[in-house]
């Protein structure tokens, strides 16, 4: 704690780790999605009696979150779910002037240049909440991974960040004040509905950003996605891995037998984008390249 009113984390150098990041492809969104999760259920079931926070990064992703939400009830689990901090004047002006809701996260010791952050005590006290944002589709707006946090923050402080925009590397100091369980990316890259899962902030990101590019004309004038000025400074920050060699992109089609073609290249396409090497994978007996 930092005060009666401030709370720091001890530094955690999440750059000396590997990650890997689970890739689901369905026909339907609902099951890459139940696909996906199943990774997170399994590796929480000790965990049943826990509560569950989902925090969901804007409302394109709000009916993707509350399925989330849904799936871990029918699993035992009681869940929390967190909306981003609105803006409209009437509520922003209620909820920034209750002071019990919030708390001052310090961030200033573990590099960042803002000193302190206030977030929902909800989402500060949560033990690791998971993290939703959406991917994939023609004009996706909204925060990836490093982005989420700001969208929580102290409504003075939430108008700022939206300004900002959500690239500013900025937003990496932000994404300093909480530690995400899991982080789901969930979308759609037609004719495949996509599910991304993984524990690491970064990777997150940078197959967020990967898929993105997948609806954009052409990204061969754009800079690579770790030199997205964002994943800079998350990387200046230690908020995930830090190099390609240190990543693993597992993907599995949910249908049994061959998956699609186009979920094949577009597995490539990423593992490219994202600087890893082709690979072989084998996933629920599916194999992906």
């Amino acid at each position: 704690m930092a005060g009666a009113d401030g709370r720091r984390f001890t530094p955690y150098d999440h750059s000396l780790h590997s990650a890997s990041i689970h890739l689901t492809g369905a026909r339907e969104r609902r099951q890459a999605l139940a696909a996906a999760l199943t990774n997170i259920l399994g590796s929480e079931a000790q965990l049943a009696a826990h509560a569950t926070t989902i925090a969901y990064a804007s409302e394109e992703v709000k009916s993707a979150a509350r399925d989330m939400a849904a799936m871990f009830r029918d699993a035992g689990r009681t869940v929390e779910l967190i909306a981003p901090t609105s803006l409209h004047p009437v509520r922003a002006l209620w909820r920034g002037g209750d002071r019990r809701e919030w708390e001052t996260v310090q961030v200033d010791a573990l590099g960042g240049n803002i000193g302190s952050v206030r977030l929902p005590r909800v989402l500060t006290r949560a033990d690791s909440p998971h993290f939703v944002a959406a991917v994939g589709d023609v004009n996706t707006r909204g925060p990836l991974a490093l982005g989420v946090a700001a969208r929580f923050a102290h409504p003075k402080w939430a108008v700022l960040a939206r300004i900002a925009g959500d690239r500013s590397p900025r937003l990496a100091d932000v994404a300093l004040a909480l530690r995400p369980g899991w982080i789901v990316l969930t979308g759609g890259v037609p004719p495949l509905a996509i599910a991304a899962v993984t524990t690491d902030l970064i990777a997150a990101e940078l197959v967020g950003l990967a898929l993105r590019r997948e609806m954009t004309v052409t990204d061969t004038d754009m800079p690579g996605v770790w030199e997205d000025p964002l994943v800079q400074r998350a990387t200046e920050l230690r908020l995930g891995v830090a190099l390609p060699t240190l990543l693993t992109l597992k993907t599995c089609w949910v249908e049994r037998g061959s998956e699609p073609a186009a979920f094949e290249a577009l597995s490539t396409r990423l593992r490219l984008r994202i600087g890893l090497e082709k690979q072989v994978d084998v996933v629920d007996d599916n194999t992906s390249y």
